[in-house]
């Protein structure tokens, strides 16, 4: 029988809620879009509907920008791993990238913090995005995605260190068993 840890199951059920939302933001980008393209059609105006698609859009970048970061499906360069020897490369490459994933995560703080802040001082000017809600209401998307995404570097950092622990304890007992 396989059972998961806490520790597994978590990050499994949090990529399943995200995609999850993304499917729904998706489906939702392509109904409003036709519906904006019959409502053309028949001669009516809907001013809710573009801020609404704009908003939209964004939220599906940052939800995909997290499911790509659980991947390991984002952008990252291993310039440095080439050059290390082949017997320490694994220990190294996961102690860097979740050095990297940590500077990730302290550069995405910031920018949820300045998001944050913008979202702020556009609350005090009021201005209506669509329907009843206001601009400073969808520009929430933005620091919610910036967290999101730092949340799943932070994640990914740290199952790197637990990867580098786990191999230093596979290592000593491979060698022991060597010896013996």
């Amino acid at each position: 029988l396989n059972t998961l840890s806490l520790h597994d199951a978590l990050p499994i059920f949090f990529d399943k809620f995200i995609l999850f939302l993304l499917v729904i933001v998706i489906i939702s980008l392509l109904f409003f879009s036709c519906w904006s393209v019959i409502s053309r059609l028949m001669q009516t105006t809907n001013l809710w509907a573009e801020p609404l698609m704009r908003h939209l859009v964004f939220l599906s970048l940052f939800l995909g920008g997290t499911l790509a970061i659980a991947n390991d499906q984002h952008i990252r360069m291993d310039l440095i791993s080439r050059y290390l020897e082949l017997k320490e490369r694994k220990k190294t490459e996961a102690f860097l990238i979740s050095i990297l994933y940590l500077l990730c995560v302290v550069f995405l703080v910031y920018l949820v913090k300045a998001s944050y802040g913008y979202m702020l001082l556009e609350k005090e000017t009021p201005s209506d995005a669509f329907l009843t809600l206001e601009l400073h209401h969808m520009l929430f998307i933005i620091p919610f995605g910036l967290s999101l995404m730092s949340l799943r570097f932070f994640t990914q950092a740290l199952d790197k260190f637990v990867f580098i622990f786990t191999l230093e304890k596979k290592i000593k007992v491979s060698k022991r068993v060597i010896r013996e």
